[in-house]
């Protein structure tokens, strides 16, 4: 059997704005560049897992390639990306991989590119000289901590390596990030009782600070 999706003309004439002004105000705003492939399954061994991955989009640019992921929601800044617990992790898991299954083809650049109505957006971290409206290079994304793209791969194979591992191990302690804090989103709190642990804190010191 076959499955016949029908778009309603509203719906078509909607996505196509969408869709015309995400093409102008961010794929025109680049330099130039060449879609290579689109949905590419890659794996990853990292932290003693493997990893079945696909990645959204791969561009061709002077200097090398440019792996991109879509969302459709707000984008976290390159900064958050650098955490001990990174956010929008897959992006360099998606750039190692690449370059673990393609060793000839150097990645220059990792960006995620917004769709969304009247809000489309890029972030990205990408070489001196590879950079695009909303992309920035590593040392500004880092404060001057990582030089180079090629030491933001290696801050994300030692990162996201060592949580694989914690995974791994079964590592699973309540210790949420501190910025941006995940648990205020969260429903599983009564579960990992989180505040209650804080507050077990907060009374110890206050304890130990007595005279």
């Amino acid at each position: 059997k076959r499955l016949v999706l029908k778009v309603i003309p509203e719906e078509a004439t909607r996505l196509a704005a969408l869709l015309e002004a995400f093409v102008r105000t961010q794929e025109s705003t680049r330099p130039a560049f060449r879609v290579e492939a689109r949905e590419v399954d890659a794996r990853l061994a990292i932290g003693g897992l493997e990893l079945d991955l696909r990645i959204d989009r791969i561009d061709a640019v002077d200097g090398g390639r440019v792996v991109i992921d879509y969302k459709t929601g707000e984008l976290p800044p390159a900064r958050q990306w650098l955490l001990p617990r990174p956010l929008a992790s897959q992006l360099g898991l998606y750039v190692l991989a690449l370059e673990a299954h393609m060793p000839a083809e150097r990645v220059c650049t990792a960006a995620l590119m917004a769709i969304r109505s009247g809000a489309s957006a890029t972030v990205g971290m990408a070489a001196p000289g590879a950079t695009w409206p909303g992309v920035v290079t590593p040392p500004d994304a880092s404060g001057g901590k990582l030089a180079d793209f090629d030491a933001v791969k290696l801050f994300w194979r030692q990162t996201l390596g060592g949580l694989a591992r914690d995974f791994r191990e079964g590592l699973a302690a309540v210790d949420p990030r501190a910025h941006p804090n995940p648990c205020r989103r969260c429903d599983f709190k009564p579960f990992c009782r989180i505040d209650a642990t804080r507050q077990d804190d907060e009374s110890a010191d206050d304890d130990g600070g007595g005279g």
